[in-house]
């Protein structure tokens, strides 16, 4: 696709892509010229097929005029192509239980239990597929230092991919107590654990010296490793070279519910409920590992972290106007007001940092805890008035406090040698990729020295229930939101492209001598991507839903339809930035989306068919500079994503509701069978000049897909 696009993003592009034989480039972009003086009149090339090597072929490198000005841009027979995975292949198993029991007339009790699994493993190169050769190394034929993207057929796949469990249980009670109140407690426990592990460069230093420098003649890579593959036994790390985790987090939770009618006004009751809750979070201490391809182990602590939360919530519903006042214009008139004070602690390190540690086991680093209390008073209020027994308006307005969650202040840590999924603009719009036998450190996720984040929000909406057509709803919202200080990923592109904003987000080594033209910066070296507060986000939209329900003597039939149209995204980074707007952009929620559909249900039998809609967006960021819109553009061959459409699948199957209903097996039992994408549509691909492109994530990459559900109640 970037072939037919844009093949000149290909051929300029400072590092050559990956093919079925080994592709090379000129370092400086100059073009590729002989030890002997012969110019090749291109800056690239490729390894022809069954070349043994220049030292072995003792042809002083002439069988590259052959492919001079040539990528080869089949895939590669090995983990960057034919046999590597798109996505994870994960394993998931979950058992659940709930169980209920009428403790006497006016008591229940319950119980749910619930365990999820979900393992996965990720099929990679072990080996960085780029690679340099000085100009002076014995096996390089040119006269200039050269960049080589070569293939690692032969070698062993280190393994990548992660893990995670949770579980969870609740048990309390319900209690119908007298004047029409009831009175809920409940406990709850839940406990979570997460690892990840990859493998990057799992070769030793003494490889990678030695293809540089030419001095081991079996570590060639200009050559076609097809026929002639490398041994990369005797330099093999065999562990992985990087491990995170296991992150164990644990959960306590106290709840107690009281709501009843509180006194009547003009003869109704005006209700009211009140909600205590009680949340303490706490994560132990993570540790990541890193090995470097000399052997050396990095181990990473991050510190144990908690927060406890006390909130108190009431709320109270108040009938002001009913059809019998005889007020016109007015047949309804309800209000509904809430109050909320949430309390926080956070217990964190009085520095709290990303430390190198000797081992998993410590030293750890002598700082004190520090605890941070914060406490906010927020409400709510809203109405909704029936102009006719047709039509209702309703609105709320109400504030919010949000400060950041412990999953929002945890830094995680990891290292690629892949390309970034990010263009650096003080490099030519190169992917940032890091020094062969190096990786780049990636900081994402929490960030320690977050803030609370505050909001207001007004909605307004309008519901429409005619009578003269039974069963059809009609509604239309518009939420508003303005927030102070959102929590917020901004994404790794936004990092590049307002750089010099967050001078200490990207390190980067020294700018190279021999540097192309148009590269004002060094190679980078680490990137922390990790969460920021948004100095303002305004977000407005609308909402629009339509439901239709129509009874036959061949079944119910149930029509729906919901929309959303985002007509405002707007987020100031900061306060000395623009404000800038991003719905439709790459980096922003789509102008539209929504869903439809129909579902029958007739006795035992439920069928369902829903479609998904996703608008088309521009393949740039709000923040894209001039030259890597043009660049994006090019490369996809448009402007713009095409919109995409989903189609899905079900039928559910009640034996409860059957003539098996007096059966002690199937009792109670029901099948439920669904078809994800039932078209087996791909997703639009997103065209990319280095290496690796990727798919539009509205879509699903594993096409097709079918469940089976059977679930019994006892």
């Amino acid at each position: 696709m970037l072939f037919e696009n844009n093949p000149s993003a290909i051929a300029s592009s400072f590092s050559p892509p990956v093919g079925a034989q080994a592709n090379i480039r000129s370092f400086t972009g100059e073009n590729l010229t002989l030890d002997d003086g012969t110019d090749l009149g291109s800056s690239f090339a490729h390894v022809p097929v069954g070349y043994p090597g220049v030292v072995a072929a003792g042809d002083g490198g002439r069988a590259f005029l052959a492919t001079a000005g040539i990528y080869n841009l089949e895939l590669p027979n090995d983990a960057n192509g034919t046999l590597g995975d798109l996505v994870h292949t994960p394993t998931r198993s979950s058992v659940s239980l709930r169980v209920r029991h009428d403790l006497s007339d006016r008591l229940l009790g319950f119980l749910d239990f619930s365990t999820y699994r979900n393992e996965g493993d990720f099929f990679r190169s072990s080996v960085q597929s780029a690679f340099f050769l000085d100009a002076n190394a014995p096996n390089n034929p040119f006269q200039q230092s050269i960049s080589v993207s070569s293939l690692v057929s032969g070698v062993d796949h280190g393994p990548s991919g992660s893990e995670s469990e949770t579980m969870q249980i609740t048990v309390g009670v319900l209690a119908e107590l007298a004047e029409n109140w009831t009175a809920g407690v409940d406990l709850g426990w839940s406990e979570g654990t997460f690892e990840s592990w990859n493998s990057f460069n799992i070769l030793t230093s003494e490889f990678f010296a030695g293809q540089f420098s030419g001095s081991n003649p079996e570590l060639d890579v200009l050559r076609d490793q097809n026929q002639f593959p490398i041994d990369y036994s005797p330099f093999r790390n065999t562990a992985p070279t990087g491990r995170f985790g296991p992150r164990d987090t644990e959960l306590r939770t106290a709840a107690l519910r009281l709501a009843g009618p509180l006194f009547e006004f003009r003869q109704r009751p005006v209700s009211m409920s009140v909600l205590y809750e009680y949340r303490s979070e706490e994560i132990a201490d993570t540790f990541s590992d890193r090995i470097a391809p000399s052997g050396e182990v990095t181990v990473t602590y991050v510190p144990a972290r908690k927060q406890v939360v006390d909130s108190l919530y009431a709320e109270m519903q108040m009938p002001l106007v009913a059809r019998d006042d005889g007020i016109p214009g007015v047949y309804a008139l309800d209000v509904q007001m809430a109050l909320r004070r949430d309390e926080y602690e956070t217990t964190t390190l009085a520095e709290f940092d990303l430390f190198d540690v000797p081992s998993r086991q410590g030293p750890f680093p002598d700082i004190g805890n520090r605890t941070t209390d914060l406490a906010s008073t927020d409400f709510t209020v809203g109405f909704q008035w029936a102009l006719v027994q047709d039509l209702r308006l309703r609105a709320s307005f109400g504030t919010g406090f949000l400060p950041p969650a412990l999953g929002q202040i945890s830094p995680g840590f990891s290292e690629t040698n892949r390309p970034l999924s990010a263009e650096d603009p003080k490099r030519g719009n190169e992917r940032p990729t890091s020094p062969p036998g190096e990786v780049i450190e990636l900081i994402t996720g929490g960030n320690p020295d977050l803030g609370p984040e505050q909001s207001e929000s007004l909605s307004i909406g309008i519901v429409l229930e005619p009578r003269v057509i039974d069963g059809l709803r009609l509604s239309a919202d518009s939420p508003r939101i303005e927030k102070d200080d959102e929590i917020a990923v901004i994404g790794l592109q936004a990092f590049f492209d307002l750089e010099d904003e967050f001078p200490d987000r990207i390190v980067r080594g020294p700018l190279e001598p021999d540097a192309p033209a148009g590269f004002t910066a060094g190679p980078v070296l680490s990137v922390d991507s990790s969460r920021i507060n948004i100095a303002r986000t305004n977000v407005e939209a609308y909402d629009f839903r339509i439901d239709y329900r129509r009874d036959t003597d061949f079944g119910a039939f149930d029509v729906y339809a919901l929309f959303t149209y985002q007509a405002e995204f707007e987020r100031q980074t900061l306060l000395t930035q623009p404000i800038d707007s991003t719905p439709g952009f790459s980096n922003g929620p789509l102008e539209w989306r929504g869903n439809a559909g129909i579902n029958w249900t007739n006795g035992p039998w439920v069928l369902g068919w829903n479609t998904q809609y996703f608008d088309s967006y521009l393949v740039y960021t709000s923040t894209a500079s001039e030259s890597s819109i043009e660049s994006r553009v090019r490369n996809q061959g448009s402007a713009r994503i095409a919109s995409q459409t989903y189609h899905d699948a079900f039928l559910r199957y009640d034996f409860a509701a059957s003539a098996w209903s007096d059966n002690s097996v199937l009792e109670n039992a029901e099948v439920f069978v669904s078809i994800r994408n039932v078209f087996d549509k791909s997703p639009p691909i997103l065209a990319s000049a280095f290496p690796f492109g990727g798919y539009s994530t509205y879509g699903d990459p594993y096409l097709r897909s079918f469940l089976v559900t059977l679930r019994k109640a006892f």
